[in-house]
This record gives C-alpha cells, sequence and structure tokens, in this order.
C-alpha cells in the first residue's frame, strides 16, 4: 500500500516561480534555490521541466533527507497503526544505496545507517528495500550514490503491507500547517 509518493522535480519552481518570474534566468539571477526542499544533491540534477527525475554523473549523491521526501516516523507511529515501512524505487544504472534514520538528540541530528547495498541494472527496474519496524521519532530517508556516469531516478514511495481498515473514516481534514494539530483537534472537535 502506497503512503507517501517521491516528488523527483522541483515543483515550487515550476509551479510557483516560473509563473511569477516568467524565465529560469530571473530565477537564477534572484538566487531563488528551492531544489533542496525536495533533493539534497552534488552531482546530480533534475531531469527536465515537467519530467520526473533524477539524472546522476559519476559519483553523483542525491539524498532525500528533505522535508517533502523523507519519511516522518514518529508521525505515522503517533496517529496510525503501521509497523513496517518500505521504499520502492524505479532506477536504472549503479548506485550504492543507504537506508537512513535520523533524529534529534540533544539538540544534533543523530543518523544512523539502517542498511546498504549496491545495484547493477542496464535496464529500468523496481526495487523495494524494508526500512524495517518504524521507530518512535525521526525519519527514514533514502542516499543514492551513482557509481557509473548516466544513472537514473525515475520514481519511488514509500509505502507498508496491504492492511484492513480499523474504522471506517467519514471525514478526513488535510491542514498545511506546521506543528498544530493540537490546535486543528481541538477546533475541529
Amino acid at each position: 500500500m502506497k503512503l507517501q509518493q517521491l516528488i523527483l522535480r522541483d515543483v515550487t519552481r515550476e509551479n510557483i516561480l516560473l509563473p511569477l518570474y516568467i524565465t529560469e534566468e530571473n530565477i537564477r539571477r534572484k538566487r531563488m534555490v528551492t531544489e533542496e526542499l525536495y533533493v539534497r544533491m552534488e552531482e546530480a540534477s533534475f531531469l527536465s521541466y515537467g519530467i520526473e527525475g533524477i539524472y546522476f554523473r559519476m559519483g553523483g549523491r542525491a539524498g532525500l533527507d528533505t522535508f517533502q521526501n523523507s519519511f516522518s516516523c514518529g508521525k505515522w507511529k503517533k496517529y496510525t497503526i503501521i509497523e513496517n515501512v518500505f521504499i520502492t524505487l524505479e532506477l536504472k544504472g549503479d548506485f550504492r544505496l543507504q537506508l537512513m534514520h535520523a533524529k534529534l538528540q540533544d539538540g544534533e541530528v543523530v543518523e544512523t545507517l539502517l542498511s546498504e547495498r549496491e545495484i547493477h541494472t542496464e535496464e529500468l527496474i523496481e526495487i523495494t528495500e524494508e526500512f524495517g519496524t518504524l521507530q518512535e521519532e525521526g525519519i527514514f530517508y533514502v542516499v543514492l550514490e551513482a557509481l557509473k556516469a548516466g544513472s537514473l531516478l525515475c520514481s519511488g514511495f514509500y509505502g507498508t503491507e496491504d492492511m484492513q481498515p480499523t474504522q471506517e473514516v467519514k471525514l478526513a481534514i488535510d491542514i498545511c500547517t506546521f506543528k498544530r494539530e493540537q490546535y486543528v483537534a481541538r477546533n475541529s472537535g
């Protein structure tokens, strides 16, 4: 069951900044960088306007430890009955894949390597890797390093095994506010 789709293009630039500032040149001149909301990249880049995916040069890295593409363990553990999480990636080329967990401890970010493996494929394939049991706090994320130039990451999602519903949902509320759960719960009851 899909829980969260990865965003592998700079949606902010495409849908908000380009219409406002008309050209890429104006955005570059004003130093409006929004890529890091989605992916932290070195020697890698989004494919092109409106197309999902990342192109890697040799040694290129992409970290999904970002606001849009990390998986918030603590929130999912607190508000759902989900126990295990996996990530599915559609990719082509040669990669070193790292599954990571990060949490804030005493004001410092503590990162833990959960697993690491190499992937070698000439064809576009879909792979699934298990993060394991949901942690009480922090985030799960992936770091990919290209072992060959021209490697591609095309799409992906976080998921869990299919589950039976625990209750019939009659109302769902989706909010886009930062850390306002208590305020919304109090006012929607």
